[in-house]
This record gives C-alpha cells, structure tokens and sequence, in this order.
C-alpha cells in the first residue's frame, strides 16, 4: 500500500476515485468519494461525511491507497492443467 504524505494528497486521491484506507488498533477503515460526501466503512461502522467533517475529523491521519487484491491468471498453468485432464478424459 502507498503511504499517502499530506491530507491535500488524501483529498486529490479521492476526488481520482482512489479508495483510501487507515487502520487503528488492528481494524482497517475504508474511505471512497461517493458524491459529494466521503463514504467511511470499517468493521463496525459505516457512515458518510461532508469534504469539511471529513478534514475537521481526519486531518491527521494517516493514509494508504487501498490495493484490493485482485488475483491472476497464470495462463501457463492453466495450459498444463488442462492438458493433464484432457489426457485422463481421453
């Protein structure tokens, strides 16, 4: 994940359709622009934001761009697994 480095970085990210996310004491909190309101999900919250509440309650925290993991595809393996089980069918 990429350590954002100013809260004006934060907001530019999320205006680029960039999902931030912080993590406290072990939880991880998403944010993403939805709109005009910033949407703040987490384990036990999920609650929009105006721009201003979002710098009044955040202005300090620490950011990272949320990588989601997305798998892929190793089409090599994927020739030799059916090349094996093509084999055994035949």
């Amino acid at each position: 994940m990429e350590k954002i480095t100013s809260f004006a970085f934060a907001l530019d990210a999320l205006k680029q359709c960039e999902v931030l996310c912080s993590r406290s004491g072990g939880s991880l909190t998403r944010y993403r622009l939805k709109g005009d309101r910033i949407s703040v999900s987490g384990e036990n919250a999920h609650y929009t934001l105006s721009i201003k509440e979002f710098a009044e309650l955040f202005a300090r925290e620490t950011f990272y761009i949320y990588d989601q993991f997305q798998p892929t595809i190793d089409t090599e393996k994927d020739d030799e697994y059916y090349a094996w089980k093509n084999r055994s069918t035949n």
